[in-house]
Parts: C-alpha cells; structure tokens; sequence
C-alpha cells in the first residue's frame, strides 16, 4: 500500500495537540495544555466518529491507511475509547449497525477486518452526488448501544469522509456544530485523483431540508466529445456555432443533460444525445429561389431547407424575430459580457428555472445569474421591461411576491446552486479551453433591472415604481444597451 492515503504528519500531530488531556487516575477530561500535578497526563479524544458518504466501497487501502491513522491519534492506553461509523447520503437518518467498537492504544489494527466490514455495509456502492449529514448522531435505538450517549461534544473527534462539493449539513445542525466541536472535525475529500485533509474546516455547507427542487436542480453534460465532433454531418458546432460563442453573438448555458444555445433573446438550438434541435417556427426555412417573391402556385414547387448547418444565418433571423421585449433586453448583457468575455463580472447563465417550493406554481425561472471571477460570488437578477404590470400596483406590485419567492429559492438551494455551477464552469472550461474559476459563494438577495423607459417616463413614472418597491433592491437604465455590468452589481449584497 502506498503513502496517498497517509494524514500528513504535521496534520496528526495538529490533531493530536488539540485533544482534550486527562490525568491517569482521573475520571474527567481536561483540554489542551492544562497538567495536572502528580499524575500522568494524556491526550486523546473521548470518542472517535466516522462519518461516511455512501458509494466509497471497495476503497479498503484508503480504510486500512485510516485506521492505522487513528491509531496515531488515539495511541494512549489509559484509557479506552469508542469508534461509531454512520453512514450519510440520500436518507433522511444516519446510517449505522447499531453497534461501536470499543478500543484501547493501538488494538484498533487488531480489529481493523471487522471495521472495515462495518464502513463497507455502511457506505455501499450507491452513490449519492448530494449526501446530507442528518444528524450528528442516530436516534436510539437500543439500550446497548446508546448508553449514556446522546449527543457529540467537544471532547469528541469527529471525521468526514466524502467527495469534495457533495457533503452537507442539514440546517438544523448549525447551533450543534458550535465553534468547540468544529474545531475537532477532521474532513476528508475525495477530490478526483488526490485526497484533501482539511483539520478544522472553516466552512460548512449547511441546506434546510432534502427538498425534491433542490435535488432536481443540475448542471451537468457527459456529450462533450459529441459536441465537439468535426466530422461533416455533425459540425454545426465546431465549424460555426463555437465561434458565434466566443464573440458573443451566441450564448451558450449548461442544463440537466443538455445544452441550450440562445440568441437575441431566443433559444436557437437544444443540443441533447439526439443532436441539435431548433424550434419549428426558426427552422421554416425555404429554399431561396431566384426571386424573393412567389406566388401560391410557386410554394407548391418549394420545399423546406432541412440542413441546419446551410441555413444557420436565416434560422438566427427568425428566432431573433420571435423574441420578447424582455429576452431581448437580457440578450444585450449577455452579448456584451458572457463568460467568454474579459469583463471582471459576466453573465454566466439566464433562465435559471428552479422546481417552485409553492404548491400553485411548477417553476420559478429567474432571468439572469452574474458571476465576479475576482470574488468566485454569484448574484441573480430579475429583468422586468417597463411596460411590465408586474412592477405596478398602488400597494404591493406582484414582482415583490416574485422576488421574495426566488429568495427563497436561493436560501433553501445555496449549497446545490454553488456545487451545480461548479460544474457547470468546469464543462465551460472543458468546451473553450478557458479557465473560469469555481463559485464559493452566492448573495442572499436578488437584484431587480427595470429598463425600456424614456427621460419623460422615467420623470413621471419611475419614480411612482421606485417608491411602491419598498425594501426590494433594484437598478433602473432607461436603455440596457449602455448598462455597465459593474453598475448592476450589487456591492453592498450580503452572502449567505
């Protein structure tokens, strides 16, 4: 077995000098530094918790390498410890056998084919991209194995094994997991081809509860060499499409599987296994005659144009033909600062729909996702053209409600949204060869961008929308083409 599984050295020795000490011939635990006259003094951790992400089995040098670990940590033998493994992923309790192990110095490598057994039941082979640690420990349930045992304290080590951006906490942990207990948690992230060691996390992913709207909410796409192909049937992509992205006149966004491709404002193209696709109405193309009129006896003789590639151009036109006065409003960020741009702050995504929380709606889709590379901190922003009633009423406009709900969204989706759009740009990365970092944090609030009004409608009108939007944030240009994206982003947003 090789040295890749191995805690660091300097990384134990961290560990071992935060353990609470004890005197031999004492019952009761004293912390880090504290001597106590005329006894022996050790240090070690009342307990060790094992923490387990569902789909690692089969890794057992990385659990032998592990426990021999342990062993280091725990290498006192006045006094003996106990080993709980639980397990965590889709479930809404900790996974366990009801059962620890209780040990003493180094008799942990006596023991090492049974425990190994135990993470091996525990974890499974059923992997869990999204794994939520329920609890920080199992309801009883029985007398054995809980005995006197309730709760994690601070005497406690506590060690998280999972892929990095999958763990979570649920939100109702956050007043268990206080300061005296985190600094004991050791987090161990599998992370590709290497294992990250992380003694004292500073942050925690926490999420509210395991609600069907966040599992559902992915970016991901597997097809990229498929994409990629330049092969004559199947280079829309790679001979024309790929270009229009990188000067903004197409922009391209991750979806659960798929790709969309948008253009002034319209969705140009799906592009899924079963290649491109484009809405009837753009594709109703006809093969271009001599002359650009014809009569009923002239349509007759024509037919449709069924090559995506020959008529890319006239297929752009009519879906630039079809947008909205909002669409269209969006498209002109995102044609001047994608992520394909060098602007400090893009546009990263648009139509960002999320399974609505709400009983009476299906989807809530909000308009725009901006992105600082600077900062890795996403913001989104809701666009609302000025002859839009939403943004109206003599008491409460409907787009407060709306803005509210998508708050919502964000608050019960953080961890989801930030690990989803960390794929997200490492497949962008993957398709342009660019080098967008990850995000590591989102604001809590959503921006709202009025626009489409004249100097005399802003005079008499906007000012009336301005004082009925309350507490709600917003940024108003008349005309979006001359919006400066440092400007719509929010420098006073607080994170979550």
């Amino acid at each position: 077995m090789g040295d890749e599984y191995k805690i660091p050295r300097n990384l134990i020795r961290k560990i071992i000098s935060k353990a609470p000490c004890f005197s031999s011939g004492e019952n009761f635990n004293r912390y880090p530094g504290v001597i106590t006259e005329g006894h022996e003094t050790n240090c070690q951790y009342n307990n060790v918790i094992l923490y387990i992400q569902n789909g690692h089995k089969g890794k057992f040098d990385f659990f032998e390498s592990l426990l021999k670990d342990i062993a280091k940590i725990q290498s006192s033998r006045a006094r003996k410890y106990r080993l709980f493994i639980f397990g965590f992923g889709n479930s809404k309790e900790l996974q366990h056998e009801d059962k620890y192990f209780e040990l003493r110095g180094n008799n942990i490598i006596l023991k090492k084919k049974e425990i190994i057994d135990v993470l091996e039941n525990i974890t499974t082979d059923n992997k869990c991209s999204e794994a939520i640690i329920p609890a920080l420990f199992p309801k009883s349930q029985g007398r054995n194995f809980y005995t006197n045992r309730t709760k994690i304290n601070r005497e406690d080590l506590l060690i998280i094994i999972g892929n990095k951006d999958e763990v979570y906490f649920n939100e109702t942990l956050k007043s268990q997991l206080k300061l005296s207990i985190r600094k004991h948690i050791l987090l161990i992230e599998f992370d590709n081809n290497t294992i990250n060691y992380i003694f004292y996390p500073k942050e925690l992913i926490f999420c509210k509860t395991k609600t069907t709207s966040k599992m559902n909410f992915k970016r991901n796409f597997k097809n990229i060499p498929s994409l990629m192909d330049v092969s004559p049937s199947t280079n829309l992509f790679s001979s024309i499409m790929r270009d229009d992205c990188k000067n903004q006149d197409i922009f391209l966004t991750i979806r659960n599987g798929y790709l969309d491709f948008y253009h002034k404002g319209g969705r140009l193209f799906k592009y899924d296994k079963n290649g491109f696709q484009t809405h009837i109405k753009y594709a109703a193309v006809i093969t271009k005659g001599k002359d650009n009129y014809l009569t009923e006896k002239d349509l007759a003789s024509y037919k449709l144009n069924i090559d995506f590639a020959d008529n890319y151009k006239r297929i752009k036109e009519n879906c630039a033909n079809y947008s909205g006065l909002e669409a269209k409003g969006v498209s002109q960020l995102y044609q001047r600062y994608s992520y394909l741009s060098d602007s400090k702050i893009v546009v990263l995504d648009i139509e960002v729909s999320f399974k609505s929380l709400k009983n009476d709606k299906k989807q809530d889709r909000i308009d725009i996702l901006l992105f600082n590379t600077k900062t890795k901190e996403l913001q989104f922003v809701e666009a609302k053209h000025y002859s839009n009633k939403e943004i109206r009423s003599t008491k409460k406009p409907d787009v407060i409600e709306q803005i509210e709900r998508y708050q919502e969204q964000i608050a019960t989706n953080k961890a989801s949204i930030i690990a989803e759009y960390g794929k997200y740009t490492k497949i962008l990365n993957d398709i342009f060869g660019k080098n967008i970092p990850k995000p590591e944090k989102i604001c809590k609030s959503v921006t709202l961008l009025i626009f489409g009004f004249d100097d005399d409608q802003k005079k008499r009108g906007l000012k009336k929308i301005e004082s009925s939007l309350n507490k709600t944030k917003y940024y108003s240009k008349g005309d979006i083409k001359s919006i400066k994206i440092d400007s719509l982003w929010r420098k006073d947003c607080v994170e979550l």
